[in-house]
């Protein structure tokens, strides 16, 4: 074969080729469209088949349907008949219950009675066995031989005290007589004075007499009427005298007052006055403006401070209420949070909170004080501080929890554990944290050495000669 034998050959080849390779991409096109054309006719045929099992189902419940209204109609007539056959039996239904329950109040009463009854005879029994104590108590202290001490002891002091009885009724007697004889003495000195004191007032009454007529004698033949006038204008014109010195006094210091004032006014006229007020009103009007600035500025911050406090008790809440779930296994509380009551003071302008504990059960809130467990307690503590930890202390690097498991029992301690690692891997990024827990609990220690990042624990002890040693123990 010749080179264009075979080039002309070649040619011819890759044009059958080409007619082959199109021949075929028509021929793949039209298998495909053949299966999705045999896809779709599967697809109507499950939905011709859903359809008719569908109308079946439709036939079928509606069979269903006429045979329960059947059944209704039975059930209801059914259901008048045994009506109407219970109708006699409530009333001996009632009687029954009537009788039963006088019959529980009866028994009742008659096991209330007999509880009362043993209750005071173990109480007898009680009392007898405490007297029967205290009998072998006084036998085996050899009371007798003291009894007997005790009793010649009281015997002698008997024959005092009857002796001072008779010396006590003695000196009583004596005491009377001699109160007796000084009441008489007071007496007799009490008419004593009276008599001298009625001696001088009847000398003062000769005295005031004589006084009396020698006045009369001079003032015979003057009218007593215009001598009350005259001493009631001789005291008015004392009085009007001293109210004018009094005015000239108040005179003088009002004049004396205004020559000040007027000096005063020249010497500010002098001096620049304007300018002075000038100056005056302006840092009056400054320091009203800055007033007016520090109010809103104070009025912002309370605002922002109050928004702030809002944010952080909701975050803080959000960490205890997820916390306690994690950590609690009890089904009495769901979860605890902290409320806030405040207001404004009555004595300054400022917000001043009280904070309280609820725990919360289907919905309903209780305060937790006085109605929880120590254990349920000590474990609010531990998951509030931990949340103001968690909320306000991120940039602090120590956390430190002393005796942490104290009245928590096995399951609270392991979820406890739990929650402490998820706080250790969180604060693994930070450089400065460090985690402090004080504790006795063994169980506690071994269920930390589960969390990766803790390969060990530092023990004090004492040693023998009472000194305390720190003995780093690694975790097997």
């Amino acid at each position: 074969m010749t080179l264009e034998e075979a080039t002309s050959r070649q040619r011819d080849l890759r044009h059958e080729t080409s007619t082959l390779r199109t021949s075929q991409k028509k021929l793949n096109a039209h298998v495909r469209k053949l299966q999705t054309k045999s896809d779709a006719k599967n697809k109507l045929k499950e939905k011709m088949l859903n359809i008719q099992k569908k109308v079946q189902g439709i036939c079928t419940l509606q069979e269903a349907i006429k045979q329960l209204e059947e059944d209704k109609d039975r059930y209801n007539a059914e259901l008048k008949e045994l009506r109407a056959a219970t109708e006699g039996f409530k009333k001996d239904l009632q009687d029954k219950e009537d009788a039963k329950t006088d019959a529980a109040k009866k028994n009742r009463l008659i096991i209330e009675s007999k509880r009362n009854y043993i209750a005071k005879v173990v109480k007898a029994v009680d009392r007898i066995k405490t007297v029967l104590s205290e009998l072998r108590q006084h036998e085996e202290k050899k009371i007798p031989l003291q009894m007997k001490m005790f009793n010649e002891l009281n015997d002698k002091l008997s024959d005092k005290r009857k002796q001072i009885l008779i010396d006590e009724s003695v000196l009583g007697k004596r005491r009377h007589i001699l109160r007796d004889e000084i009441a008489k003495q007071e007496l007799n000195q009490r008419d004593l004075a009276d008599n001298l004191k009625l001696r001088g007032i009847q000398t003062e009454i000769e005295n005031c007499e004589k006084e009396i007529s020698e006045i009369a004698e001079k003032t015979n033949g003057f009218n007593m009427d215009l001598l009350k006038e005259k001493s009631a204008l001789a005291t008015k014109e004392k009085q009007i005298s001293k109210e004018r010195e009094q005015n000239k006094g108040k005179m003088h210091a009002h004049k004396d007052r205004l020559k000040q004032c007027k000096q005063d006014l020249q010497d500010m006229i002098d001096q620049g006055v304007e300018k002075t007020y000038k100056e005056k009103y302006y840092q009056l009007t400054v320091t009203k403006a800055m007033s007016k600035d520090i109010k809103d500025y104070y009025m912002a911050l309370e605002k922002c401070l109050l928004e702030f406090h809002k944010e952080k008790m909701k975050n803080i809440n959000l960490i205890v209420r997820e916390m306690w779930r994690k950590i609690y296994r009890g089904n009495d509380i769901d979860y605890i949070e902290i409320k806030t009551d405040g207001g404004l003071t009555e004595d300054a302008d400022r917000y001043k909170y009280n904070y309280r504990v609820v725990q919360c059960k289907n919905g309903v809130e209780i305060d937790m004080r006085g109605r929880c467990s120590a254990g349920q307690k000590l474990l609010a503590c531990l998951i509030i501080r931990l949340a103001l930890a968690e909320t306000f202390s991120t940039r602090f690097g120590v956390l430190a929890l002393d005796e942490p498991t104290t009245n928590l029992d096995q399951e609270n301690i392991k979820y406890l554990c739990m929650a402490l690692n998820e706080i250790v891997q969180e604060r693994m990024g930070q450089k400065n944290f460090m985690f402090i827990i004080i504790t006795h609990d063994k169980e506690f220690i071994d269920s930390l050495g589960h969390i990766d990042q803790v390969s060990h624990y530092y023990e004090v002890s004492r040693n023998g000669k009472g000194k305390s040693e720190v003995k780093k123990v690694c975790f097997s």
